[in-house]
């Protein structure tokens, strides 16, 4: 692990634990950001050396269990994970996901931009459809503090 904390510009500099601080949505034809999952999201990030991520992502806000279906969808709208093998070099890094909290883009690679300064990792993806906001296309950026 210190060797990947003292490599801060290639894809050694990724692996870790990540706590997520913020993350908003550059939505297209807007000015505004847009914070799909409010502006406080609880969640981590955890990229192993053997090639492995995995995020989890939910809103900060208090969730209770759903009660009905209703419940359930709602509680769907309020959280993102997926888990897959990725690549990296020293500005991006292709996660092909193998399973997701929803079921969208499993076997799709993701490709997301990165920048590691210290302790914090900054996640840029490209233009994409977000689940999180239906029918609109944007770009999510996501900034995470390593977990020590």
């Amino acid at each position: 692990m210190a060797d990947a904390k003292a490599d801060t510009t290639g894809p050694e500099a990724l692996i870790g634990v990540w706590k997520m601080v913020s993350c908003h949505a550059e939505v297209e034809g807007e000015a505004e950001p847009r914070y799909p999952l409010g502006q406080a999201p609880n969640g981590y990030l955890i990229v192993t050396k053997e090639r492995r991520l995995m995020a989890l992502i939910t809103t900060g806000e208090p969730r209770q269990p759903p009660k009905d279906d209703a419940d359930a969808a709602k509680l769907l709208r309020t959280l993102m994970g997926y888990s897959g093998r990725f690549e990296a070099n020293a500005e991006r890094f292709i996660t092909t996901p193998d399973t997701t909290a929803t079921g969208s883009y499993v076997g799709e690679k993701q490709v997301r931009h990165y920048k590691v300064e210290g302790d914090r990792l900054t996640v840029r993806s490209g233009v994409q459809t977000m689940g999180l906001i239906p029918n609109r296309r944007a770009v999510t950026v996501n900034v995470f503090q390593r977990e020590h």
